[in-house]
């Protein structure tokens, strides 16, 4: 009986062995591999990240800050103004100085917000003048704050 568990404690002995070395072997890779991923780590500064998908038009303003703009150009002019006399008042972009692209971006954002505004009944709008008139530029729909009837 004393041969047989000297038998089964040399296999013990030597499925401990073989455990211990995997173990040990395990323990090395373990360590490469991370000794390779710290070679690998690049630092990178979240904010230089661009969004996936960019903004083709970006804001203007912050948000409600361009109805107020609107607003306060319209208390100040009192009466009829056009879309270019909003824009210089709301912006401060004047037609023949600022930059083409800049400017046509914001004419076509206040234009877009003017309409939403007489949509909704916030302004007035007076058409253009039907009558010919000598330059294409005078041409232009006039805006207001609605007038109080009452």
């Amino acid at each position: 009986m004393l041969h047989l568990q000297e038998r089964q404690a040399g296999k013990l002995r030597e499925q401990l062995h073989s455990v211990l070395q995997s173990i040990a072997e395990t323990k090395a890779n373990l360590e490469a591999i991370e000794r390779t991923l710290a070679l690998h780590e690049i630092p990178v500064n979240v904010v230089e990240i661009e969004a996936i998908v960019p903004q083709l038009n970006p804001r203007l303003f912050a948000f409600g800050e361009l109805t107020r703009r609107i607003y306060k150009a319209f208390r100040e002019s009192g009466d009829w103004i056009t879309k270019e006399e909003v824009i210089r008042n709301v912006t401060g972009l004047d037609k023949g100085s600022a930059d083409p692209a800049e400017y046509r971006h914001a004419r076509s954002v206040l234009r877009d917000r003017l309409k939403k505004l007489a949509w909704s009944g916030k302004l007035e709008r007076a058409p253009c003048q039907e009558q010919p008139l000598p330059k294409p530029s005078l041409r232009q729909t006039r805006w207001r704050l609605p007038q109080n009837t009452c």
